[in-house]
């Protein structure tokens, strides 16, 4: 699913200390790979989603994952 996840939930789900979560977080956003932008429905929570050249890059990787799985 394509979706905006908030900040805390990414962190988690990551199964590395908070820290090192938000500092890879961060540093994809500088990037211009994610984006962060306060939740709409709830003040105090930030979501992050990818950007459209996050996007554009996940969809390579996908595309050249599923050739190398046809080559098989």
């Amino acid at each position: 699913e394509h979706r905006p996840i908030s900040l805390t939930n990414l962190s988690g789900a990551a199964a590395v200390p908070e820290r090192t979560a938000l500092f890879t977080i961060n540093k994809l956003v500088s990037r211009g790979l994610l984006v962060r932008y306060p939740d709409p429905k709830d003040g105090r929570r930030v979501n992050v989603d990818l950007s459209a050249g996050g996007l554009r890059l996940l969809e390579e990787c996908i595309d050249e994952l599923m050739i190398m799985i046809t080559e098989q």
